[in-house]
């Protein structure tokens, strides 16, 4: 059963996790809770110190001047647990200022009211951020029990329950199965409405699904259902947000990873998606897409310069490459821009903006590593959601009509094991066998990681 990619975090969330430890006064002068505009200030001031401040004395520097500018916040006594939500990234902003906030919020996690709900969600959420651990699953049960989650959902507060729904999958099999009959009726929280934050958030309820679920024709269904749900809700927020907006290019990837041919389990035994080639490193490759190549078996690579596995690998695609010489085998090092170059000798190289700097890098690179087998850029991310690539390195074979045949795949596994599949394709295909023995290839491969082709690390 196909498993989905890593859900995208949103901003707000993704933020929390760089907050510096700095423990500052909770005081506040003010009796009446803030308003709206004050909250909004708040925020807004706060956005601004993340981005500004160059160095933990820096930010401790601006953080004081903060809360000495927005006391209104900072009396959680006088704030809701909506209110509280909101200001996340306030209340993470220091240690003791997260302790307060679950405080508070468990304060007011015993009321039946929808805010009662948004208080259990994110008491139990600030709880998992602050220890750095899993939900517990005791606390999901009651957060699906609870009579007012569908109208705090449905009034935009789903962010936080979908997230922490979304790492269920790293509990046994075993301890899911007490949870799974509460999940599996959760699709009824999605719905096209959403603002562009909580649709996101919906993938978390998808990596929930995919990992109570099995490969029954029941579960397929189940699975199924949640998928068009969710996806259709990410469509839905994607057409309502500017092309512009940041948010924009996350709601487009988390649609292609609920929507794309992994997600649908259309990939093995499917025609491969298209890549479409930026740059290529062979002048001889005849080929601006992966498409151009049909006719051929196709072994694609994924990879990063960066990837320490990718670059420890790279002895078993040479000798690959070496054994299926004036074959009609294709093998290809897939990459897609970074924004950056690792090199062992120089360390990371910034090459954000500048994709020609990036390819002649990668041209040196080539050269340095004795890669002799090309080596392309693709418009589409190296972490490519619809073959279902959520770690590097990730070889894929597609075979000569352009079907996806294997994927999951790694380099340093046995060759012997690619060779097999491989010949059974050329055979299959009417084309010629290397002329190679395999006795001659494993006298000439070299062993795993050989010292030339360690990295200096794995950045």
């Amino acid at each position: 059963m196909p498993k989905p990619m890593t859900r995208p975090m949103t901003k707000k969330l993704t933020a929390l996790l760089a907050l510096a430890p700095l423990g500052l006064a909770l005081t506040s002068a003010y009796a009446e809770p803030p308003t709206d505009e004050q909250i909004e200030q708040a925020v807004q001031a706060f956005d601004d110190i993340r981005a500004a401040s160059t160095s933990f004395e820096d930010y401790e520097r601006r953080l004081g001047e903060f809360e000495s500018a927005h006391p209104d916040i900072l009396d959680l006594s006088q704030l809701d647990a909506a209110t509280i939500e909101r200001l996340t990234p306030v209340m993470f902003s220091t240690p003791e200022r997260s302790q307060a906030a679950i405080a508070r919020l468990g304060e007011l996690e015993s009321s039946q009211t929808v805010d009662g709900a948004i208080a259990l969600i994110n008491m139990s959420y600030f709880t998992m951020m602050a220890n750095r651990q899993l939900p517990e699953l005791s606390r999901l049960k009651i957060i699906i029990a609870h009579p007012s989650l569908d109208e705090a959902v449905a009034s935009g507060h789903a962010e936080a329950f979908f997230t922490m729904l979304g790492y269920v999958g790293q509990y046994r099999p075993e301890q899911l199965r007490e949870i799974r009959e509460r999940i599996v009726t959760l699709d009824r929280l999605v719905s096209d409405e959403m603002d562009s934050e909580n649709a996101l958030g919906s993938t978390g309820l998808f990596d929930a699904i995919n990992a109570i679920t099995e490969d029954t024709e029941e579960d397929r269904a189940i699975l199924e259902r949640f998928r068009l749900k969710i996806a259709s809700a990410l469509r839905s927020a994607r057409s309502r947000a500017d092309d512009a907006a940041e948010i924009a290019s996350a709601l487009d990837d988390a649609i292609t990873r609920t929507d794309g041919a992994f997600a649908r389990g259309q990939l093995v035994g499917y025609d491969a998606p298209d890549l479409d080639f930026l740059w290529t490193s062979a002048e001889d490759l005849n080929a601006q897409k992966l498409s151009d190549l049909r006719g051929k078996v196709v072994v694609l690579d994924f990879w990063a310069t960066w990837c320490g596995p990718c670059l420890a690998s790279i002895p078993n695609i040479r000798s690959l490459v070496s054994y299926y010489k004036d074959t009609d085998v294709v093998v290809l090092g897939v990459t897609s821009l970074q924004g950056f170059h690792a090199d062992q000798a120089k360390g990371r190289i910034e090459t954000a903006g500048d994709p020609d700097l990036e390819f002649e890098l990668m041209t040196g690179f080539i050269a340095e590593r004795n890669i002799t087998w090309p080596i392309v850029f693709t418009k589409q991310d190296v972490f490519n959601p619809e073959y279902g690539i959520d770690g590097i390195p990730h070889v894929v074979i597609i075979d000569a009509t352009g079907k996806v045949r294997y994927r999951a795949l790694h380099p340093a596994e046995d060759i012997n094991s690619k060779i097999t599949k491989i010949d059974a394709l050329l055979v299959e295909a009417g084309l010629e066998l290397p002329l190679m023995s395999k006795s001659a290839l494993k006298d000439a491969t070299p062993s795993d990681g050989a010292a030339e082709d360690q990295p200096a690390s794995d950045d």
